[in-house]
């Protein structure tokens, strides 16, 4: 019993480190705006820029950071980057 409550213990707390990493991502403004946004639909960078006003730089920054995380995916069109 004590091997099965110690499992446990060791999956709750990778859960809880998972989530708290997810929390942590979540926790800024402008990328929790962006997800929001993108729950609409697809957008290229400008479109992004326009609508939630954030400058291109942080923008752009913001938006690696959802990617990296594997919280958003791009497609290529051109020379545009959509979300």
């Amino acid at each position: 019993m004590a091997d099965t409550q110690q499992l446990n213990l060791h999956e709750m707390r990778a859960a809880a480190a998972q989530a708290c990493a997810l929390l942590k991502v979540l926790s800024n403004p402008d990328r929790l705006m962006l997800l929001c946004q993108l729950t609409q639909g697809e957008y290229c960078v400008s479109e992004l820029e326009t609508l939630l006003g954030i400058v291109q730089p942080t923008l752009s920054q913001q938006l690696t950071v959802l990617r990296e995380e594997k919280l958003v995916s791009t497609r290529r069109e051109g020379k545009q980057i959509f979300y």
